[in-house]
C-alpha cells in the first residue's frame, strides 16, 4: 500500500485502531517513532533518583530582619505612614527579611519599603476620619502622607516634597538614584 505518493511498505491500522481491540495505554508504531508498551521493562537508570537541594542562604533571618527594619523604618515615610494610618509594618519587614535572607540581593527592601507605602495610602484613603480640609473646605487625604510619599524615599539622595523628589545636586532622576555625573550601566 502507498500512502500519500510514498514509496514504502505502510500497513493500514485503520481497522484496528477504529475497531478499538488495543490494550489499554498501548501505542502503536506510526513513521518510525518508538512507542514503550506497558509489558516493556523500563531500563534500569531511566529514573534517577532525584536528591533533595538544602536551600543555600546568604544572610542569617535575625541580619536580614534586622536590615530590613531599619532600611524601611528610617525613612521619613514609613514614619509619617506608621503615625497617621497606624499600618502595621512587621509584615513588610518580614517578607524583607525572608527574600533577603535566601537571595542576599538587596533590591528586595525597595520591593518591601514599596509595599508598605501601597498600604499606607491604601488605609490613608480608606480612614476618612483622618482627612484633612483643603482651601475650599473639601476633604482631602491627609496631607502629610501625600506629601511623604516619594519613589524610593528619594534614596536618601534628595528631599520629598508633595509626593515627588527634589534631588541634591548631584542627583538626579525620579527617585535621585543616579548620579549626574556617573555614565549609566545598562543591562541585558
Amino acid at each position: 500500500m502507498q500512502f500519500n505518493n510514498m514509496a514504502g511498505e505502510f500497513e493500514d491500522r485503520t481497522d484496528a485502531i477504529e475497531e478499538g481491540n488495543r490494550n489499554k495505554r498501548e501505542l502503536v508504531y506510526s513513521d518510525d517513532i518508538i512507542y514503550v508498551y506497558d509489558d516493556e521493562e523500563p531500563g534500569q537508570n531511566m529514573y534517577l533518583p532525584r536528591s533533595k537541594r538544602a536551600v543555600q542562604t546568604k544572610m542569617s533571618l535575625d541580619n536580614a530582619t534586622e536590615y530590613c527594619r531599619k532600611r524601611i523604618l528610617d525613612t521619613a515615610a514609613a514614619k509619617v505612614c506608621l503615625e497617621l494610618t497606624g499600618v502595621n509594618a512587621s509584615s513588610a519587614i518580614q517578607s524583607c527579611a525572608a527574600d533577603l535572607q535566601l537571595t542576599g540581593d538587596l533590591n528586595w527592601v525597595e520591593s518591601a519599603f514599596e509595599s508598605l507605602k501601597s498600604s499606607c495610602e491604601f488605609q490613608a484613603v480608606k480612614n476618612f476620619s483622618a482627612y484633612d480640609k483643603d482651601e475650599n473646605g473639601n476633604f482631602v487625604p491627609p496631607v502629610k502622607i501625600s506629601q511623604n510619599l516619594c519613589p524610593g524615599d528619594c534614596n536618601k539622595n534628595g528631599n520629598c516634597t508633595n509626593g515627588t523628589c527634589v534631588c541634591n545636586e548631584e542627583y538626579v532622576s525620579a527617585d535621585c538614584s543616579l548620579r549626574f555625573d556617573e555614565v549609566p550601566r545598562l543591562f541585558r
